[in-house]
């Protein structure tokens, strides 16, 4: 019974996010959000694309991913609260610290690599993981921004370019340096 409510519940989300984007467009379409209406589809199948996989989500995962996306996407982008409300961005970004949290320990699980012996790791990686996710988001928007020519960023207010470079570079650095660890530490366990 209470994976059933789950269940209701987390369709009732899905479905409203779908349902309320199609009424959006057809009572108030602006060519401005074309691609935000068509990521609605996408956004709504992330949890059926991961059925089939390591990550599958469980009832209370997949609620969690739809209640989230029906305030952060839908109400936020579809609905422009992030444009008409000063501090909806804030409390959205700030939900999704703990939204990322519960990720990053989901991801720990499902690779079995949650150690409960080690808390120190667990919290390290957790932060990181929030920290990293916070910041590869900011920088989706900085290029959506730089591509759309939106101003997502309010880089046209704040002057915030200088700072999205240095986090792009800083990014792109550590993920070229992640990457050859990962290329060195594979070729000495081929050479064994």
């Amino acid at each position: 019974m209470k994976n059933f409510k789950f269940n209701l519940f987390s369709k009732l989300f899905m479905f409203s996010t779908l349902l309320g984007t199609i009424v959006v467009i057809i009572f108030n379409y602006k060519e401005s959000h074309f691609l935000t209406y068509c990521m609605a589809l996408p956004i709504v199948l992330i949890p059926f694309l991961l059925k089939k996989t390591v990550f599958c989500l469980n009832d209370i995962d997949t609620l969690i991913y739809n209640v989230f996306t029906f305030f952060a996407y839908f109400l936020g982008c579809v609905v422009s609260l992030y444009n008409v409300t000063w501090w909806y961005d804030l409390l959205m970004h700030f939900v999704s610290g703990f939204v990322m949290g519960y990720v990053a320990m989901f991801i720990l699980r499902k690779l079995k690599m949650y150690d409960c012996k080690n808390n120190l790791f667990n919290f390290i990686y957790c932060l990181f993981f929030t920290i990293g996710a916070a910041g590869m988001w900011e920088i989706g928007e900085y290029v959506v921004d730089l591509i759309i020519g939106t101003n997502l960023q309010h880089n046209l207010d704040t002057g915030v370019v200088d700072t999205m470079q240095d986090l792009i570079c800083g990014t792109i650095s550590g993920f070229i340096f992640s990457l050859i660890y990962l290329l060195k530490i594979n070729l000495k366990k081929s050479a064994k």
